[in-house]
């Protein structure tokens, strides 16, 4: 019975010696691509919203302050 079960835990730890690194990195480099690609399409929208928004703020602020200065 010992010998049995010293034999399968040897054939289970030889299992996971082999097989669970394979899974860990298979599924870490799954989540770290999809965070890479969610984390650029943040970024990416985040920049297009903020220089899209940045012309509107300064043509504003800019038509403001000739029509301030055409008055005085």
């Amino acid at each position: 019975m010992a010998i049995s079960l010293s034999s399968s835990i040897s054939a289970f730890s030889f299992f996971a010696s082999f097989f669970v690194p394979f899974f860990v990195s298979f599924f870490v480099s799954f989540f770290f691509s999809f965070f890479v690609s969610f984390t650029e399409v943040s970024l990416s929208w985040y920049c297009l919203i903020s220089s899209s928004s940045s012309p509107v703020v300064s043509r504003t602020s800019f038509s403001s302050l000739s029509a301030s200065s055409s008055i005085f």
